[in-house]
């Protein structure tokens, strides 16, 4: 019993973590776009006031100084970029050692007698079938008593014309 509630714990952990790392590349991708956002700014601005200064001096001559550096972290080999990539390898690796398809459902039913488990599947499974085939055939019906009513509709309808004895 003890191993099944560690394979459920590692599960849970699993999907947290696959969560967290969704999260955190959905939070750089959005820092990203807005670093890029800012620099082009910035670099804008830092044009703007260059024409606005040509005819006293430079902007760096008036400060003294080079006034703008901007860390280029979200270019191609940047720091924020490597990160994405080491969190997409991460991702994958995980999405790979997942196991196979459809095991998450499998032992859900555990917690009864073997006997009573295979009863509860199968009545669950004739459940859901039925239930499934019933909302079909009510779908079915009322879509061909729609049918019928606007057939039938057509020819009960006719506008009767009188013949005038002038």
């Amino acid at each position: 019993m003890q191993t099944k509630s560690t394979a459920r714990w590692l599960q849970i952990t699993r999907w947290e973590m696959m969560r967290l790392i969704n999260d955190t590349e959905d939070g750089f991708n959005t820092i990203k776009e807005e670093l890029c956002a800012i620099r082009i700014m910035v670099m804008q601005h830092c044009y703007v006031l260059d024409l606005m200064t040509t005819m006293e001096c430079s902007v760096y001559a008036t400060v003294g100084t080079v006034c703008i550096f901007i860390p280029a972290n979200e270019v191609k080999n940047g720091t924020l970029t490597e990160a994405m990539k080491a969190l997409r390898s991460l991702q994958k690796k995980m999405v790979g050692e997942g196991g196979a398809p459809g095991e998450w459902f499998e032992g859900w039913a555990d917690w009864l007698p073997p006997w009573m488990s295979g009863l509860f599947k199968t009545l669950l499974f004739i459940i859901v079938v039925s239930r499934t085939v019933y909302c079909g055939s009510q779908i079915v019906i009322a879509c061909c008593k729609r049918v019928s009513t606007k057939i039938g509709g057509m020819f009960t309808s006719r506008p009767v014309t009188h013949k005038s004895n002038v």
